[in-house]
């Protein structure tokens, strides 16, 4: 079994970080973090714990480095976000939002240089090896739904890239730290007591931010692909009851190109694709108010019991 960062001493991590030798990996992605900031490693040690490392002679897809800004950087306490040495248009910020900036920076590798994968906007969970797809559009609740599932028996895979094997037609774990936004925090403190959760970034560009580690289990699964089997466009809407509606094919094939990192850029390859997930799996709209309700619904759409509301597809 691969070492974990959790086995690093807080001295270690800081001295790997300054190095720009933190290795870790997330699903088919490796990571070399870097950090003039040595505060970062507080941050990083309980919510990465259970990631696992690779081996130093091994190369990193993707590098990551936060620097301080220009010369004065130090004096002005300003960092920036580099990406293989070029700094993203991230604007500088002060150390205390130095892990939000480190999230966003490890998800723009992903969004932008991954493209041999096929990249839906989508939350993904799964029961055994078949899969959940939950698209959506921010705001929609699908991040706290998809940890939420990973708490109640499902698999996390991930929270917001499904990520398709163009040759296999497999998902692919990518079960990365889950950034909760606004509500959903206090949500999931109360759903999960147990859960992993790091501190409150307040008055973000996203409002406030706080990280989940992904539910037990996910982190040591991330090499066990699996299959799509549902697909389901989930919308919180306070109040509201769950409710599920069946989706056409033509209107989930819409949904599901225009909900996409990189489609456009796949050809053919991703046209069948995504017309093979709109063949394969049975689509619904989930409306909810709460994440009980929500899971109640999910779990009687993949027991085959689920009641479909008269309210009309959409």
């Amino acid at each position: 079994m691969a070492a974990c960062l959790g086995e690093l001493s807080r001295a270690e991590l800081r001295a790997r970080l300054a190095d720009n030798a933190l290795r870790l990996r997330i699903g088919p992605f490796a990571y070399a973090l870097g950090s003039e900031w040595p505060g970062l490693a507080d941050w990083l040690a309980p919510l990465y714990a259970r990631y696992p490392r690779f081996p130093d002679d091994e190369c990193a897809d993707f590098r990551v480095r936060l620097r301080w800004r220009g010369l004065h950087g130090r004096l002005r306490r300003e960092l920036a976000v580099e990406f293989e040495g070029e700094r993203l248009a991230y604007r500088p910020f002060g150390p205390d939002y130095a892990p939000p900036h480190l999230e966003w920076g490890l998800n723009w590798g992903v969004a932008f240089h991954a493209g041999r994968l096929l990249m839906l906007h989508a939350a993904v969970v799964a029961r055994g090896e078949r899969a959940l797809l939950l698209p959506a559009q921010p705001g929609s609740g699908k991040s706290t739904l998809a940890a939420a599932l990973g708490f109640r028996g499902w698999r996390f895979l991930s929270d917001e890239f499904c990520l398709i094997d163009l040759q296999r037609f497999e998902l692919l774990p990518f079960p990365r730290l889950v950034a909760l936004k606004n509500a959903s925090v206090p949500a999931m403190r109360a759903h999960a007591p147990a859960a992993v959760i790091g501190r409150d970034f307040p008055n973000t560009a996203k409002g406030c931010l706080a990280h989940l580690q992904p539910p037990p289990g996910s982190i040591e699964a991330m090499d066990r692909p699996a299959v799509p089997a549902w697909i389901v466009f989930p919308q919180f809407r306070a109040g509201s009851r769950a409710r599920l509606e069946a989706v056409p094919p033509e209107r989930t094939m819409a949904r599901l190109c225009t909900n996409a990192f990189n489609y456009e850029h796949t050809g053919l390859t991703g046209f069948e694709t995504v017309a093979r997930l709109v063949s394969g799996c049975p689509a619904r709209a989930l409306e909810f108010g709460t994440l009980d309700d929500a899971i109640a619904a999910i779990d009687a759409l993949a027991d085959g019991r689920e009641p479909l509301s008269a309210a009309g597809a959409r």
